[in-house]
C-alpha cells in the first residue's frame, strides 16, 4: 500500500554485519519506534534506549489528543478565553507548530488534522463548520500559558513523532552517545553521527506505487527526515478547504530537525507546486522530494 513505509532504512542484513550496532524497538504514538545505536557496550546502549522510550511514553501521553489528562486534550477541552499552563513539551511542540505554520504559509496547521474525524468513510459528507487556524491559539512565553479565542481542536499527529524523535535524540546525547538513528514508523527520522566509512546513516526513498523504483538515497547525519503519503487513507486534510489532500501521492523532506521535516512533508501534500517551489527557495536548509499524481516526481534535493 502506498505510503505505509515512507522512509526505508538500512537493510536488516546490512545491520547484522556491523559490529557494535544495536537495535531497540518500542510501540507508542500509534507507531513502532526504533533506535539504532552504534556503541561497543550493548548493555549501556540498552539502558539509554530504555530511558529514551520512557521519555517517548511520557510525550505520547502529553501530546496525544485521546489521553484525557494530557496537555493537548486539556487544551482541546478548554473554552475560548480560558488559559492553560502547559507542560514544557506541549508548549514547545505547539510553538514549533506555529513556526512551521508560518514557514508553510498555513499549509501545515495542527488545528486542521482532526477534521478527518468528521468526514464519512466515503469522503463525500460535507465538513461541519468548525474553526481552523493557528491564529486562534495565543501563547504567553513568559508564563508558558496557552489561550484560545475560538473552539479549535488540536491534533499533533503530523508533528508529534518528529518532535519525539528530536527529544529522544537530545536525551541520547546526554548519555554521551553520538552515533544513533531514531525513527517513528518509518516516517519520522532523527540521525546523529553515522556508520563506519559512510559518514552518516543511509536511507532510501522509493516510489509509493513502485517500491522497486529508488527515488533518492540520502545519507543523514545531524539532520531530521520526514515522509508523508496517502497510503493510510485520506488522513491529511487541507486546512483551507477541509478536504483530503489528493494531488500528491507522497512527499519527503530533510531539515535541521525531525519535527520540521515532518511538518514540511505534510505541507507538501497540500501545497501547489509553485507554492512549494517558493517555500523551498526561501528555506535553503530544507530539501524535499514530491511525487505528484499524474505529473511525476519533482526533486528539490540539496543533499
Amino acid at each position: 500500500m502506498p505510503g505505509e513505509r515512507e522512509v526505508v532504512l538500512i537493510s536488516e542484513g546490512f545491520i547484522k554485519n556491523i559490529t557494535g550496532l544495536h537495535v531497540f524497538s518500542h510501540e507508542a504514538m500509534a507507531a513502532v519506534f526504533e533506535i539504532l545505536i552504534l556503541h561497543p557496550d550493548k548493555n549501556y546502549a540498552a539502558q539509554a534506549a530504555a530511558d529514551a522510550f520512557a521519555l517517548l511514553d511520557k510525550l505520547d501521553g502529553e501530546l496525544g489528543r485521546f489521553h484525557s489528562n494530557g496537555d493537548i486534550a486539556r487544551i482541546n477541552n478548554m473554552t475560548p478565553g480560558q488559559a492553560l499552563s502547559a507542560g514544557l513539551d506541549a508548549f514547545l511542540c505547539l510553538m514549533k507548530s506555529r513556526e512551521m505554520n508560518r514557514i508553510t504559509k498555513g499549509a501545515f496547521d495542527v488545528t486542521a488534522g482532526w477534521l478527518k474525524d468528521v468526514r464519512s468513510t466515503d469522503n463525500k459528507k460535507e465538513i461541519e463548520p468548525v474553526p481552523v487556524g493557528m491564529h486562534h491559539l495565543l501563547f504567553d512565553e513568559t508564563q508558558w500559558t496557552i489561550t484560545k479565542d475560538a473552539p479549535v481542536r488540536i491534533d499533533m499527529g503530523a508533528i508529534g513523532k518528529g518532535y519525539a524523535a528530536d527529544r529522544m535524540g537530545t536525551l541520547l546525547r546526554e548519555w554521551e552517545l553520538d552515533n544513533f538513528l531514531i525513527h517513528g514508523g518509518h516516517s519520522s527520522v532523527q540521525a546523529m553521527g553515522g556508520l563506519p566509512g559512510i559518514g552518516g546513516w543511509p536511507v532510501s526513498v522509493r516510489h509509493p506505487l513502485d517500491q522497486d523504483r529508488l527515488l533518492a538515497a540520502p545519507v543523514l547525519s545531524g539532520r531530521g527526515m520526514g515522509g508523508s503519503g496517502i497510503g493510510q487513507g485520506p488522513h491529511i486534510i487541507h486546512p483551507g478547504t477541509g478536504k483530503p489532500a489528493d494531488k500528491v501521492l507522497a512527499a519527503w523532506a530533510v531539515a535541521d530537525d525531525a519535527a520540521a521535516a515532518d511538518a514540511v512533508s505534510t505541507a507538501l501534500m497540500i501545497m501547489e507546486k509553485d507554492e512549494a517551489d517558493a517555500m523551498l527557495e526561501k528555506e535553503r536548509t530544507i530539501s524535499a522530494l514530491t511525487v505528484y499524481r499524474g505529473n511525476g516526481v519533482v526533486s528539490r534535493w540539496r543533499m
